[in-house]
């Protein structure tokens, strides 16, 4: 149990727990990377060092409460950074599935916590909780999986569909949880009280609202890209005075960013390098705010919880994706890909830590030290059975990026199409070891497209592409080009961009992907801007790979740099 002595500070003060935390939290990170263990390791290890359960630095100082409005504001952020990737279009074919599925699972995974919580003597309060954050799938984890072993297709769509999806439906249980709890006079539930959470509710999805569309307005403007950030600290402050839920507001302003403009998407990645810190953070304070007594009570639990999770999420996903038509198999290798849990789950109890308003000290501290205690072991476990399922998938190796360094022409004389589009084509040529004859037939391929109609999509640029016999794979070469090319744009705007894409004929899937891929990068005037300042190919092969780190559009690839 929690020492009643504890004190909660204030000011300058919370600066110092702050600093402490994000100092110990980066050296430990830093350490744990060398040893090849997650970072978040690291972090908690660095709490248990400064806490009490290590050399006690902060003494008496009750770190979970003095760290509340930190944590208030980092959730904010970070549920922001969430709702964010969430981006229809991308998934809009697969979403009625994707959306059932991930219902299916997070709800089994809530039950089966909830019910495996119970039967050890959680109370109910304990036990909802921990059902909540039961349902985070850890996005982080399970992206730079894909992405180590190059996996792409429907599998591996459906899973980063679900993904997205899980982590959002974590945070609007949780928050609507959280709301209700806030509007619970002792424990009471009554016709008012529902219809005052309702209302917090409703007011935290506006505020959300009305600060993207600011954040629109402001873009329109060409106000600089840290307004994105001002305004949603804006939104999370105006949350906190007027007592409503940060996290469905910050929820709210990431989903709506990332689905009504390309450009605020990609302008809105200046406030994710603020969470970064504040995401070690979570972990390092919750680390230090762990007491022995309370490691040696909720220790078994802890695995329990884990154990409970990952059977739920299993069983959730089998059951969810034999009702839209997937096989067994395939369903059941999906909930073992979502074993992983998220650290936005340590950055949820902290909350609740923090308000011993709401809930009892002894249950906050409970709940923090088995969900603390499931994400570290699950932090050794759940990449092994992701990375398992996406081996099984028979997906790995799959994903074949288009546009490789020597693929990138920067300078290229405008003027002509078809002396652009020879140039081009050569020097695509030149690097895939073409013959003349082969040349000459992907010369006639694409004068004979571009005679069919332009292939200029607007906004100043333009996709010729063209069929070959053979082949094994999709391939781009991109030109920017240092004056106008004589395109005929159906929007008037001059072309200075060009992607030549160049398909085998049995690779129909693969080259939509490819046009869609360059489609989305194109549409987004920041992303048109920037390539167009680029020096050389270096310059613009490092702007490509800046955005697709945040974007995942597998447009790059790195072989053949010669």
């Amino acid at each position: 149990m929690a020492d009643p002595a504890l004190q909660q500070v204030t000011g300058t003060d919370v600066l110092v727990l702050a600093s402490a935390a994000l100092v110990a939290g980066s050296l430990f990170g830093y350490v744990a990377s060398r040893l090849r263990l997650p970072r978040e390791i690291g972090y908690i290890s660095a709490g248990f060092l400064i806490g009490p359960m290590g050399i006690n630095l902060f003494g008496s100082v009750d770190i979970a409460a003095s760290m509340s409005p930190v944590t208030t504001y980092a959730l904010g952020f970070m549920a922001a950074m969430l709702g964010g990737r969430l981006r229809f279009r991308r998934i809009a074919d697969i979403l009625p599935r994707a959306l059932a599925i991930a219902i299916a699972e997070g709800a089994a995974a809530f039950g089966i916590t909830l019910l495996v919580c119970l039967a050890m003597g959680a109370d109910w309060l304990i036990s909802c909780a921990l059902g909540a954050v039961a349902i985070a799938t850890s996005p982080a984890t399970v992206l730079v999986l894909i992405q180590e072993h190059r996996n792409r297709g429907p599998f591996t769509r459906m899973l980063l569909a679900v993904v997205a999806i899980d982590v959002v439906l974590c945070l609007l249980v949780f928050a609507a949880a959280f709301a209700l709890l806030e509007q619970m006079p002792h424990g009471s539930l009554s016709a008012w009280t529902l219809m005052k959470a309702l209302g917090s509710i409703a007011l935290s999805f506006l505020a959300g609202a009305i600060g993207a569309e600011t954040s629109r307005r402001l873009l329109d403007r060409d106000v600089p890209d840290m307004s994105v950030a001002a305004v949603l600290l804006v939104v999370v402050g105006v949350c906190e005075a007027f007592s409503l839920n940060v996290i469905l507001a910050g929820l709210t302003y990431g989903i709506y960013t990332a689905n009504i403009s390309d450009d605020l998407s990609h302008r809105f990645r200046v406030a994710e390098v603020m969470t970064m810190p504040l995401y070690a953070s979570f972990f390092v304070v919750a680390g230090a705010a762990l007491h022995m007594d309370s490691v040696m009570e909720a220790g078994l639990l802890a695995g329990l919880f884990m154990v409970a999770r990952i059977a739920g999420k299993t069983m959730g996903a089998l059951g969810g994706g034999i009702l839209t038509g997937r096989s067994p198999m395939e369903s059941a290798r999906l909930g073992f890909a979502l074993a992983p849990h998220s650290g936005i789950s340590v950055a949820l109890v902290l909350m609740l830590e923090g308000r011993h308003d709401l809930i009892p000290a002894h249950s906050a501290e409970f709940i923090g030290t088995v969900v603390l205690g499931a994400v570290t072991i699950n932090e050794l476990i759940g990449p092994l059975m992701t990375k398992w399922a996406l081996k099984q998938s028979g997906e790995t190796g799959l994903d074949r990026p288009i546009i490789k360094l020597s693929h990138i022409i920067v300078g290229l004389p405008g003027g002509d199409k078809n002396r652009a589009l020879e140039r081009i084509a050569r020097a695509y040529a030149r690097r895939n070891h073409l013959s003349d004859y082969a040349t000459r037939e992907l010369l006639d391929a694409l004068f004979r497209r571009e005679a069919e109609g332009s292939t200029a999509i607007g906004h100043g640029v333009a996709v010729p592409h063209a069929w070959v016999e053979h082949g094994r794979s999709v391939k781009v070469v991109l030109a920017v080009c240092r004056e106008p090319v004589d395109f005929q744009t159906p929007d008037g705007d001059p072309v200075r961009l060009i992607f030549l894409v160049v398909a085998p004929k049995n690779q129909q899937a693969h080259y939509l992907e490819a046009l869609a891929g360059i489609a989305s990068f194109a549409r987004s005037q920041l992303n048109r801007e920037r390539l167009l300042g680029a020096q050389d190919r270096i310059e613009a092969w490092m702007i490509i790979h800046e955005i697709n780190a945040a974007h995942f559009d597998n447009l790059l690839d790195l072989s053949g740099t010669a």
